[in-house]
């Protein structure tokens, strides 16, 4: 899918910034429940498809809702076109649109709302256009999205899955409980092993099963190669275990498809647990 590069010179200057931007929820009482966004620090530039990238929670939606005016944030400043999304005189130049129904049928009736939101508007705020479309849908809202793009239009959009839009955008933010773990072309993300560890929870479940598979090899094989006390003081750590965990479960809302009950789960939780077990000389237990 060839993808609309933004012009040099002026029109590829950053038209939207956030500079440490932060978002906390307090309880009735004033107590401290805990933080959608904190410090988040992106710019988006003028004719780019940008993508936010991110696990249920990880704080995305917020930021996409932030950008658009919907939601102020705590912390931090926000600027789109030089000045606050909720001006007057900025609020025409953006168009926000909440994630859809996960009907597939309201597809068309969902690019028509998007065509007539976007005729004036130079900012299009897309929350997860792809969630719950048909694979026939999702090519019809790539195909408006890509169109919109080469008509110099700025897209921000967001995603659950990095391959459902991986194709289509210029660069991408990855986001993990709140928080901004990398910006970049794919191809710069993938040039990184730091990067790829975040990767792990916004990849669908086949990939997630391969990586896996790869790391029961590799652990199978590094303990095996142990001397017996070695094997004893190894384990995962709470961080390892819980950048494991979306890989072992998926969350929910990013396979729209009901599982029928006598599908077979693709990973092996026995085997896993093997693997993941603290040896009987450990006394400390794996976070859960």
């Amino acid at each position: 899918m060839n993808l609309p590069n933004p012009e040099p010179g002026e029109n590829s200057g950053v038209i939207v910034e956030l500079r440490n931007v932060s978002k906390h929820y307090f309880g009735p009482l004033g107590g401290f429940l805990g933080s959608a966004l904190i410090a988040v620090s992106i710019e988006v530039r003028r004719g780019e498809i940008f993508a936010l990238i991110g696990p249920s929670g990880s704080g995305k939606s917020s930021v996409a809702k932030i950008i658009g005016g919907q939601m102020k944030p705590m912390e931090g400043k926000v600027k789109v076109f030089g000045r606050s999304p909720r001006h007057r005189s900025i609020k025409p130049r953006i168009a926000y649109l909440p994630q859809p129904g996960s009907n597939p049928s309201n597809a068309l009736r969902d690019l028509a709302l998007l065509q007539a939101l976007t005729k004036r508007a130079e900012l299009l705020i897309l929350d997860e256009p792809l969630s719950g479309l048909d694979s026939v849908a999702q090519q019809e809202m790539k195909g408006f999205i890509l169109d919109q793009a080469r008509q110099g239009k700025t897209i921000l959009l967001t995603s659950q899955l990095l391959l459902d839009v991986a194709d289509m955008c210029n660069r991408i933010a990855l986001f993990y409980k709140g928080r901004v773990e990398a910006v970049g072309t794919l191809d710069e993300l993938l040039s990184s092993p730091e990067v790829l560890r975040s990767m792990a929870p916004v990849l669908s479940s086949s990939l997630s099963e391969q990586m896996l598979q790869i790391l029961r090899n590799d652990l199978s094989e590094r303990t095996s190669k142990q001397p017996p006390l070695a094997r004893a003081s190894s384990k995962i750590t709470s961080t390892e275990n819980e950048m494991l965990s979306p890989l072992i479960k998926p969350a929910a809302a990013e396979t729209p498809q009901v599982k029928s009950p006598s599908s077979a789960d693709p990973i092996d939780h026995q085997r896993l647990a093997q693997l993941t077990r603290p040896h009987p000389g450990d006394s400390s237990a794996l976070s859960s």
